[in-house]
């Protein structure tokens, strides 16, 4: 669901029919008309607890300021101003757990390489979004467009990395993840959020797009 919403900073319900409560998901929030941060928040790591994806700062938790509830037609929002300042226009994208469509992911670093790590699509992700959520840490992003290869950053502008190690398995029921570069992350004793976007013709689809001297191609 994609939803547009004015800001009050007042407690408010956004109502988009997504049942949060029952099936889980991950809402990601943009002020529209200031400056403040991308918010990503998911029923996993539970209300409170946040994510600014333009920085590698470590989640926040436990602050009722930002959801502070996830409802079965949507979520109840605090007052924080990354989700709610009064006066501005705010879009957000929810994402429902689903088969074949969309999935959220926790774990633990052992410190391994290549490690497995099981997730519950069905299909193969055509995108991983990493986040280590215990301490600072960059968002790394596994998109199929480039491969297995080359990550990405979400709070980075800089072109796609070499991956830490070039066998990073990707499939329907697990995805690796390493130590260091532009892995996906595992560092020994640390604690991870991992989002998972489907790919495939019906639901959702992970593109990609080239730019040429005549347009986008």
């Amino acid at each position: 669901s994609t939803t547009l919403y004015e800001g009050t900073a007042a407690t408010q319900a956004i109502t988009n029919g997504i049942n949060l409560s029952s099936d889980g998901g991950m809402v990601w929030t943009k002020n529209r008309d200031g400056t403040d941060e991308p918010t990503i928040m998911d029923t996993v790591t539970g209300t409170g607890f946040y994510g600014n994806t333009n920085s590698n700062n470590q989640y926040g938790g436990t602050s009722n300021a930002y959801i502070t509830a996830f409802n079965t037609n949507g979520y109840t929002l605090g007052v924080a101003n990354q989700l709610n300042r009064s006066g501005n226009s705010f879009v957000s994208w929810t994402w429902k757990k689903a088969a074949n469509f969309f999935d959220v992911v926790s774990y633990t670093g052992n410190g391994t390489n290549n490690r497995a790590i099981s997730h519950s699509l069905g299909e193969e992700p055509g995108m991983i979004i990493v986040k280590r959520i215990s301490s600072n840490g960059n968002w790394g992003v596994y998109h199929r467009g480039i491969g297995n290869s080359l990550g990405l950053r979400l709070d980075s502008t800089g072109v796609a990395g070499a991956m830490s190690i070039n066998n990073e398995t990707i499939n329907s029921s697990s995805f690796g993840v390493s130590t260091g570069g532009y892995a996906l992350d595992n560092n020994n004793g640390d604690d991870y959020i991992a989002y998972l976007f489907g790919h495939n013709s019906s639901t959702v689809h992970c593109g990609t797009y080239t730019n040429s001297s005549s347009g986008v191609e």
